[in-house]
C-alpha cells in the first residue's frame, strides 16, 4: 500500500480472500496531503488481512503515538486465537523519515549503496523479546514462541495474549511496534519495505546491490519489482523462496536547491515531502 501527496487514499471496500473465508471490513479515512505513507504486511495462519494504518496525520504530528493506536487497533480487530499478521510502515515529512515496524517484515535504506536496515526482525532469540517472552510466562523452543510461532511480535497470534494481569506490550507476543526516525539526506537512494518472503531469499546488502544494478537500466520501478521475484522464486515446490512475496520499492529524487527554485517559482514547497518521491510500486505474489 502507497499513499503519496499526489495521490488519494484507495477506497477499501469490505474484502473477502476466497482461500481463507474471512471477511475484513476497512473504512476509508482520509490521509494529510503533506504526508507519503508506504506499509506493507504479511500474513501468517489463516485469516486475509490488508490495508495497514490508511489513517490521518494530526497537526502536529505525534508520529508515536499514531503507530502506537493504529497497531493497537488493528490488533483487537483480528478475530480468532491464531490469527495473526507483520506490519511494517512507512510515513515520510517533509525531510523526516518515520519507520514503524512489528514483525519481521523489514524496511531498508539504500544510503550510496549502502544498505542500512531501518527495521528490527522481532524474533524469539533476539534478547529483548526473549526476557519478554519468559517473564510473562512463555517458552521458547526450536526458535519459535511456545513451539509454534517463529515471531516475538505481531498483530493478533491472541493465544500469547491472555494474561489479563499484563499490559499489552508486556504479553508473550505483543503488537507494540519499534518506532526508528532518520533525516533524509542527498545521498539516501531508495527504501524498500518487504515481507520475509523476500529476505528469505536475499540479505539487505544484496537487495541494494541488485536493485542499484537495475537502476542503471531500468526506470519502470514495478519491473525491478518483478525482477526481485523472479530472483527469489523458487524453480519447484518446497524450500527456499515458495514463500509469500510482497514489496515496496520507493526512490528519492534529490531535494530541490535554493538556486533552481529561485529560477522556477512555481516549483513544489520544501514542506512537502513529495519532492523526495520519485516514484514507488508495490506488487504482491502469492497468499
Amino acid at each position: 500500500m502507497v499513499v503519496t501527496p499526489s495521490s488519494s487514499p484507495p477506497q477499501l471496500p469490505p474484502g473477502c480472500c476466497p482461500k481463507c473465508g474471512s471477511v475484513v471490513d476497512h473504512p476509508r479515512i482520509p490521509f494529510s496531503s503533506e504526508d507519503a505513507l508506504a506499509a506493507v504486511n504479511d500474513v501468517h495462519r489463516i485469516v486475509f488481512w490488508e490495508g495497514f494504518m490508511i489513517c490521518a496525520v494530526p497537526q502536529p504530528p505525534p508520529s508515536l503515538l499514531l503507530f502506537h493506536s493504529s497497531l493497537r487497533e488493528d490488533d483487537s480487530d483480528l478475530e480468532g486465537p491464531s490469527s495473526g499478521c507483520t506490519a511494517c510502515a512507512v510515513i515520510i515529512r517533509a525531510n523526516k523519515l518515520i519507520v514503524a515496524n512489528a514483525g519481521d517484515s523489514r524496511c531498508i535504506l539504500s544510503k550510496g549503496g549502502q544498505a542500512v536496515e531501518l527495521s528490527r526482525d522481532h524474533k524469539p532469540e533476539l534478547e529483548g523479546e526473549q526476557e519478554r517472552i519468559l517473564k510473562a510466562g512463555g517458552f521458547i523452543h526450536d526458535g519459535r514462541v511456545n513451539g509454534t510461532l517463529n515471531l516475538a511480535r505481531a498483530i493478533g497470534d491472541m493465544q500469547f495474549k491472555q494474561n489479563k494481569l499484563l499490559p499489552a506490550e508486556e504479553q508473550i507476543v505483543t503488537a507494540n511496534p519499534d518506532i526508528n526516525t532518520i533525516e533524509l539526506s542527498d545521498d539516501d537512494e531508495f527504501i524498500v519495505l518487504a515481507c520475509d518472503g523476500i529476505w528469505d531469499c536475499m540479505s539487505s546488502q544484496e537487495l541494494v546491490d541488485f536493485v542499484r544494478e537495475q537502476l542503471r537500466t531500468e526506470t519502470r520501478l514495478s519491473v525491478i519489482c518483478e525482477k526481485v521475484f523472479d530472483r527469489c522464486l523458487a524453480p519447484a515446490v518446497g524450500g527456499e523462496g515458495c514463500d509469500n512475496m510482497t514489496m515496496i520499492l520507493v526512490q528519492f529524487k534529490k531535494p530541490v536547491t535554493s538556486s533552481s527554485a529561485a529560477e522556477d517559482q512555481s516549483l513544489p514547497s520544501h514542506k512537502s515531502s513529495e519532492k523526495w518521491l520519485k516514484g514507488s510500486h508495490e506488487l504482491n505474489i502469492g497468499f
